[in-house]
């Protein structure tokens, strides 16, 4: 879950990166003046230009790729729901339902032990065998019901 989950992540932040500064910078089509909801919040709304965006989102693509070969996998879950989070946030008039399902899975995949297996972690583990706590894939698997 957590391969195909961020391979597919990857891939939609690689197909963003060309309207990058369309959608995020104060150049684009959203400034960081412009009002939104009181409740969203984002990492670009403190950047602004676009050297300092692509910094941002080359942090967050960071992120998400240790997210995928699983390396310090809960950590890099928590990053990389909030990198999208706040990717999202900045400018929902460029997301769908679909950028919602993978910030929900996201979230649910901190409680869960996605390193667990075919993880960079799990290869650097001494023991091959480890006992996985259900309550985070159970939430996973409820979200999706």
């Amino acid at each position: 879950m957590r391969i195909g989950l961020g391979l597919s992540i990857l891939h939609d932040l690689v197909d963003y990166t060309r309207d990058l500064r369309a959608f995020i910078t104060d150049e684009g089509m959203l400034p960081r003046g412009a009002v939104r909801d009181w409740w969203t919040w984002s990492v670009f709304d403190l950047v602004g230009s676009p050297r300092s965006v692509s910094i941002v989102f080359a942090l967050g693509f960071a992120a998400v790729l240790a997210f995928t070969v699983g390396f310090r996998t809960r950590i890099a879950t928590i990053l990389s729901w909030a990198f999208l989070a706040s990717l999202h946030h900045r400018n929902y008039f460029v997301t769908d339902g679909g950028d919602d399902l993978t910030r929900i899975l996201l979230f649910w995949g901190i409680f869960a032990e996605l390193g667990a297996a075919y993880s960079v972690d799990a290869w650097r583990r001494s023991t091959r065998t480890v006992d996985v706590p259900a309550f985070g894939l159970r939430l996973l698997q409820a979200q999706i019901a």
